[in-house]
């Protein structure tokens, strides 16, 4: 295999695992609205990145960050439930991405990349840091499964057991932004909401056990990844769009075999 493609293929795959992964931390906390709102400030601060003479993966990736890491602060100090402080914070960084593409007439290429992203601009320090990101979230689950657990069952009767239940909801926050970020040159900003919460939704379709479901979110994610890679390179293809639609495809069967067989486990 070529290079590039092998690349590509690897970025792809290892977004959708830990797109997958983030998407079940996501589902268990019902705030499937961070996705969105956190890629549209990756993409408002790709694009603003641009305009100002940044490089656009830094920019996305630290505005994201910065976001993830003040939205649960935020969140707690106006005493608001998440997903209204984040359908404010949506509304307010779309627009910021949207003012900045349409008043920027330069280097649209490179807008578009932010936009839509562009899996063959990965190179080996992305796919490297795509590693990283996928064995903090798998040491978070092994090492913090009964504190996260009980995090995302109920902040404070997770707070009353003694667990620093902030800290761990903060982290998940955070490294939902790293991910959303890091998925940028695969899927876009447009697009890696689709990449986060199609794993777990059809996770979910076959699991009653909470272990069950977060890890075979992350599975969903990487089979659709990589098979939305190899889809794309047969059929010459879009590869963000398709690993997305392919994913779309596993949660319609996953929802179809619901009807026949349920994965028996309860832990």
């Amino acid at each position: 295999m070529d290079e590039l493609y092998l690349k590509a293929f690897l970025s792809c795959s290892l977004t959708g695992a830990v797109c997958g992964l983030a998407g079940a931390f996501i589902f268990l906390m019902e705030i499937p609205f961070v996705g969105v709102a956190v890629s549209h400030a990756a993409m408002a601060g790709g694009v603003w990145g641009v305009i100002l003479g940044f490089p656009a993966k830094i920019a996305a990736f630290v505005t994201s960050i910065l976001m993830s890491a003040v939205l649960g602060p935020f969140s707690d100090r106006l005493k608001m439930h998440l997903n209204f402080v984040l359908s404010v914070m949506f509304a307010f960084l779309m627009a910021l991405a949207l003012l900045g593409v349409g008043i920027f007439e330069g280097h649209r290429q490179m807008m578009y990349s932010v936009l839509w992203g562009n899996v063959f601009l990965s190179g080996w320090n992305d796919i490297l840091f795509l590693v990283f990101l996928l064995t903090l979230e798998a040491a978070l689950i092994i090492f913090f499964y009964s504190s996260l657990v009980l995090v995302m069952f109920n902040r404070e009767m997770a707070a009353a057991g003694g667990v620093n239940e902030k800290l761990i909801y903060y982290t998940v926050l955070v490294i939902t932004g790293a991910v959303v970020s890091a998925g940028m040159n695969t899927a876009g900003g447009l697009m890696i909401f689709g990449m986060i919460i199609l794993p777990a939704a059809a996770a979910k379709q076959l699991c009653t056990g909470m272990k069950s479901f977060i890890i075979l979110s992350g599975a969903a994610g990487l089979f659709g990844g990589a098979g939305g890679a190899i889809t794309a390179f047969l059929l010459n293809l879009p590869m963000g769009a398709t690993s997305v639609l392919f994913m779309t495809a596993v949660f319609l069967v996953s929802a179809a075999v619901k009807k026949f067989y349920k994965i028996p486990l309860n832990h």
